[in-house]
């Protein structure tokens, strides 16, 4: 009723798609409607207004939004500008599926036009954090007189030293304010104390609102207890009997929340039993308290940490009452069904297509090298911040063409069946974006899950997307049923093949194995197999899918047998 009649809006109802229309009354009086439509995302119902309708206080060319259930505009609104041409009607109107995009449309006899309206961005924030560190000075785990606290979060990098707090007025509470944070969007953090001393509880989170916000806190959430001497009880026997851990250099710790997860609190080997580490740590605690910590040892090649996530502790009433609590279980909570069997070769191959830097969120112009860290030796982790003098700790890969680079790693006997891993890219180099770890943020790892009887196999990655991953299923050596009675090369099958093929083999007789793969010129293209078999029969995956066609040579050692077979791969 814009053009004759009344000005308003008339609404209709029907009980069924079989019954006619009722008019059941009328909404916005004296505002002419040209164009309506309902968010999606909301459930409200948005409507035009024009410059004919009465109501001086509606802007021309101007969408509204409107309540139904309560009959009445909510001040919510988008613009045409400018909007001072009276021969342009607001005519047309439609939402995006999430709400946040309108498109609306305008009409006149020479001029119809679409435009573009993204709901606004939240309106800015910023937090005052303070951390109070009373309860750490009167337990003696902070010196207020040396000491630092800083703030480190999502909104920092994670940066511990970027956000430093100060306590002005010497009442041991240390306060910041961080500017340029966003409205309604959650931030996570810790207080760190000392530079490296980083709270042992979960992430914190926080959801500013618009303008000046306060969060104040107790570091690590502590604040007074009852003196608990926690025993803490490390079977290393699955580290000393694969070489990872050597009692007569390494060291061991318990490092957690309650240390700031430092090296301070050693552990020594048992009279009663060597492969049992123990050590003494004094907690001011109380009921339900829970620490967060792990052991970790230090070797010649750095340190190498158990894997995540955090090992916890909750202290109970009879804890408190006698004043003493005992935590014992295995490194890496390891036992004979959760390791594995034989070492294992383990291939990692990451596609670096499109990789993006997770620091600066924009594609690696080049990748000039990719390398890998990790949790479970031949693996371990560089330093906090992953400094360039770190180089020797991580494994570059190889560059395989077309934007693939690989690996091979040999995990020993009784390693764990859960591998935890990163990937990088330009160790050391300007194009790195500021710093060597810039896969993915702080704490988004990959993980590979094994099983126990597991000889060799690939994982395949794409960089950036962390989490669980499983073996390929076209890789790997499987053992088979049945004790042979001589040596034996069986012609792999299918044969000619794209790109994989199955080889089996034979040897009565424990020793070491080599099997690789030769092109016709003599070149050694692949290495399917190299380390000690018992006596039985197998069959190995080869993947060719980075080879041309042709024919090549596959080649088998074994104590004095030797023997050669045919190939041929057709793509």
């Amino acid at each position: 009723h814009a053009f004759t009649g009344p000005i308003h809006t008339v609404v209709y109802h029907r009980n069924d798609e079989f019954s006619p229309y009722d008019s059941v009354g009328v909404i916005l009086e004296g505002m002419s409607v040209e164009s309506s439509h309902f968010n999606p995302a909301t459930g409200m119902l948005w409507v035009s207004n024009d410059a004919r309708g009465p109501d001086s206080t509606l802007k021309h060319l101007t969408w509204y939004e409107y309540n139904t259930e309560t009959d009445e505009l909510t001040g919510d609104s988008f613009t045409w500008e400018p909007n001072d041409d009276l021969t342009e009607y607001p005519r047309g109107l439609d939402f995006s599926p999430d709400g946040m995009i309108a498109y609306a449309g305008t009409f006149t006899t020479f001029t119809p036009r679409i435009e573009k309206f993204v709901k606004g961005e939240a309106e800015p924030a910023s937090v005052t954090f303070i951390c109070d560190m009373s309860i750490q000075v009167d337990i003696g785990e902070f010196d207020a007189g040396t000491g630092t606290v800083s703030v480190a979060g999502t909104f920092n990098e994670w940066n511990a030293t970027a956000t430093m707090m100060t306590d002005d007025n010497s009442d041991l509470k240390y306060e910041v304010t961080v500017d340029g944070l966003t409205s309604g969007e959650q931030i996570e953090f810790k207080f760190v104390k000392d530079g490296d001393g980083w709270e042992g509880i979960d992430n914190r989170t926080f959801t500013p609102e618009a303008g000046s916000n306060t969060f104040e806190a107790f570091f690590d959430n502590f604040m007074g207890g009852t003196t608990v001497t926690v025993q803490f009880n490390a079977n290393m026997e699955f580290e000393i009997v694969a070489g990872r851990f050597d009692p007569a250099s390494d060291t061991l710790s318990v490092r957690g929340s309650f240390n700031g997860w430092s090296s301070d609190d050693l552990l020594s080997p048992s009279v009663g039993d060597p492969n049992i580490y123990e050590g003494f740590v004094d907690m001011d605690v109380n009921e339900d308290d829970v620490i967060n910590y792990k052991y970790a040892y230090t070797h010649e090649g750095g340190v190498n940490w158990e894997g995540d996530p955090n090992k916890t502790y909750t202290f109970t009433a009879d804890d408190i009452t006698n004043g003493f609590a005992v935590v014992t279980r295995t490194y890496n909570d390891l036992t004979l069904d959760n390791v594995l069997r034989q070492p294992a070769d383990i291939t990692f191959e990451v596609d670096m297509n499109g990789a993006i830097n997770n620091l600066t969120g924009q594609a690696f112009t080049s990748v000039e090298n990719v390398f890998i860290a990790g949790a479970v030796p031949p693996l371990t982790w560089p330093g906090g911040g992953w400094p360039d003098s770190d180089e020797d700790l991580v494994f570059f890969l190889n560059d395989m063409g077309g934007g693939i680079w690989s690996v091979t790693l040999t995990f020993p006997q009784y390693s764990p069946l859960r591998i935890q891993y990163k990937y990088g890219a330009n160790w050391g180099l300007p194009s790195n974006g500021g710093a060597n770890d810039n896969e993915a943020g702080v704490g988004e790892d990959h993980f590979l899950n094994l099983t126990s009887d597991i000889y060799s196999g690939t994982v395949k990655n794409v960089f950036g997307e962390t989490g669980d991953h499983e073996l390929d299923p076209t890789t790997g050596l499987v053992e088979l049923d049945g004790m042979p009675k001589e040596y034996s090369l069986d012609q792999n099958y299918p044969n000619p093949f794209n790109p994989t093929t199955i080889i089996r083999f034979s040897v009565p007789k424990a020793d070491i194995v080599t099997l690789k793969v030769f092109d016709v010129l003599g070149q050694e293209v692949a290495t399917l197999l190299n380390e000690f078999k018992s006596a039985g029969s197998y069959e190995v995956s080869f993947d060719a899918s980075k080879l041309t066609t042709g024919m090549y040579v596959y080649t088998i050692t074994s104590g004095q047998f030797m023997a050669s077979k045919k190939m041929i791969l057709v793509k």
